[in-house]
């Protein structure tokens, strides 16, 4: 498996928004009172409970171009408590269901390139989803360096590849957002070049508009906090509101479509999550590209706490594998073909195809197997879970609970165990496994095995109505319950939040 550890399917909803570019429903939770976090917290309540009547059954698709800074830092904006995340609950609770897509690259500008040699026009020009309802640029420090005149013209040169791409988009352009880290004098400068070039979009100045205060920055980084991100996602969601609500179409909440936190259980729902022993974290709802259900990806280098959404390539998930520098899936294109290999490494911004001839995979249709140079059939009625040991020997789950494996390519099954309400698995060797399970007085019940799914023994009962994914970790265990991802290092037994 060339060093990857490969996460094949899980089978219960993810729910953990997204990009696909990327498809997502984001949920937040404010840590502290700040005047709009009553509608916050609201939406965190009742993810699933539209305020608003759906005018056409998809998600408003909303597409952030910046530097990764926009993805959070040491500062504040980790997880739920990123902007982006807080402007989707907050949309959310107003009846708006969305699906951001972040197009980042380090360091880069309008006019600087990041370590990727582009900038945001070639972002905006190459990444944006042509069916975007609002494409939202983020001004950066990098910005700040350039000559007013210089940065105008590359504002008006991203702006029209934003156009370009996504020519029916509502464009927005996010001003300075640091106010400590040059005078004000430069911070206005910088606001006055780029809003010039913004003349024919929305041009908004979190700094000079009040949206931010001086809690809103580290006084040691000058990054934004979580209070910052709060604040900017708030207002953020109501000034997307007021733009996708004026429009012809105005995209609603529609139940149908993919988000981490308030999916329901389906074959068109399955969730994929995995954090590998050099502690990158990926989670994934598979999609189904025959019903045209869009997937959804999130990857962190750094663990679960910092799970951001990335672009994808594929129209279903099949395979998932991360580690620190790379992020790879398994899947066919728009055209629901031949599944392939995809990797990026640099956060979903370009992805590399290759053959996936050598990994073992659920096919799209649920039944059979992919096994290296060939299809084999199963004797489940429907295969939830594959864990690859080896070239010809491999594990499954079953929708009806057994554990099954073969030793020879698949020719041949036996059964190795079964657990009733099964929903997810992972093995962290050939005898030791750990298992979500739903049952009459949980849905998300922790079982652990060490004689290869034989016998299982109960642990904790996570919180949440819907059992997800599993996964081990170097030194712990991981398990996502209600678009929630939990650790245990102590077996299974008790369990905390990944993201505090």
């Amino acid at each position: 498996m060339n060093g990857s550890r490969w996460r094949i399917i899980g089978v219960a909803a993810l729910a953990l928004a997204a990009v696909a570019a990327v498809t997502a429903t984001f949920l937040v939770m404010p840590d502290d009172a700040d005047g709009d976090a009553s509608s916050v917290a609201a939406a965190a309540a009742s993810p699933s409970t539209p305020t608003a009547e759906p005018a056409i059954r998809r998600p408003v698709r909303i597409d952030v171009v910046g530097d990764t800074t926009v993805a959070g830092t040491a500062a504040g904006g980790a997880g739920d408590a990123n902007w982006t995340r807080v402007m989707a609950a907050q949309l959310l609770a107003d009846g708006l269901r969305t699906t951001t897509g972040a197009v980042l690259s380090q360091g880069a500008g309008f006019v600087s390139r990041g370590t990727d040699k582009l900038t945001f026009g070639d972002l905006a020009a190459t990444q944006v989803r042509a069916d975007d309802d609002v494409v939202i640029i983020v001004s950066t420090i990098a910005d700040s360096l350039q000559e007013p005149g210089t940065l105008t013209q590359a504002t008006r040169t991203a702006i029209a590849s934003a156009r370009e791409s996504s020519p029916e988009a509502a464009i927005f352009v996010v001003g300075q957002t640091t106010p400590a880290n040059f005078s004000d004098e430069v911070v206005e400068r910088t606001d006055d070049a780029v809003a010039e070039g913004s003349s024919s979009v929305t041009f908004v100045r979190p700094i000079a508009d009040g949206w931010l205060d001086a809690r809103s920055t580290s006084a040691a980084s000058f990054a934004l906090t979580d209070r910052g991100h709060r604040r900017l996602g708030t207002r953020m969601a109501a000034a997307v509101e007021d733009a996708v609500r004026d429009r012809s179409s105005t995209p609603t909440v529609a139940a149908s479509d993919p988000g981490p936190s308030d999916l329901a259980t389906g074959p068109d729902r399955e969730s994929l999550l995995t954090v590998s022993s050099d502690g990158a974290a990926a989670r994934a709802v598979a999609g189904r590209c025959a019903d045209a259900v869009t997937p959804y990806l999130e990857y962190s280098a750094d663990g679960p706490a910092g799970l951001f959404p990335v672009p994808l390539p594929v129209s279903e998930v099949l395979g998932l594998s991360a580690t620190g520098s790379e992020v790879a899936v398994i899947g066919p294109d728009a055209s629901c073909g031949e599944p392939r290999r995809w990797t990026s490494t640099n956060r979903g911004l370009t992805w590399e195809p290759s053959s996936a001839d050598d990994v073992w995979y659920r096919t799209t249709d649920r039944a059979t197997l992919h096994a290296p140079g060939d299809v084999v059939g199963t004797s489940c009625e429907r295969v939830l879970d594959v864990w690859q040991l080896d070239r010809d020997i491999v594990r499954i789950t079953c929708d009806d609970g057994r554990v099954v494996g073969s030793l020879d390519g698949g020719d041949t099954w036996r059964k190795l165990g079964a657990l009733a309400g099964l929903r997810a698995i992972d093995f962290s060797s050939p005898s030791q496994a750990m298992a979500l399970a739903a049952g009459a007085d949980c849905a998300a019940q922790v079982y652990t095995t060490r004689n290869g799914g034989h016998s299982w023994t109960p642990r904790a009962c996570l919180a949440g109505d819907r059992a997800d994914a599993v996964s081990s970790g170097s030194d712990a265990w991981y398990a996502q319950s209600s678009g929630v991802v939990y650790r245990s290092v102590d077996g299974g037994d008790t369990w905390a939040p990944a993201v505090q």
